[in-house]
């Protein structure tokens, strides 16, 4: 039994195959569209949270944080850092991963070197020091 596919006229199956494969491209990047950030958990008092070119640092320690260091270690430990003089209490701050650079100077080049960790440290007023770190996804 053989079955034919009749199609209207003008409407070539072609046209019918590259839409169906749109519809699925388009539901399948729609699933993977928070694929690939990293996210602290909520309670922690510094979340970190990254993006393709974009790290998110929020401070929820109660107090603001002085001499905040951002440090994003690439795959063979290079590390590359900015640092934040007082970060705020309940401030966010979205650092650019182009305005990180090496201890020689170097600005990040995503295209040259690949995250593999964030970390961040600081200290509150009183003394007490915050490390967070987490891994690049």
């Amino acid at each position: 039994m053989t079955t034919h596919l009749r199609f209207r006229r003008g409407v070539r199956p072609s046209y019918v195959v590259l839409a169906a494969a749109i519809a699925v491209a388009s539901l399948t990047s729609a699933g993977c569209s928070e694929q690939g950030s990293a996210q602290m958990p909520a309670d922690s008092p510094i979340v970190l949270s990254t993006q393709q070119i974009m790290i998110t640092v929020q401070n929820k320690a109660g107090l603001p944080l002085t001499n905040a260091k951002l440090t994003v270690v690439a795959f063979g430990n290079t590390e590359f850092t900015k640092t934040f003089s007082r970060l705020e209490n309940s401030e966010t701050r979205e650092v650019l991963l182009s305005d990180l650079s090496s201890r020689d100077g170097t600005a990040y080049n995503a295209r040259l070197s690949k995250p593999k960790t964030v970390r961040l440290t600081a200290t509150d007023p009183i003394g007490k020091e915050y490390t967070v770190e987490t891994p690049w996804k």
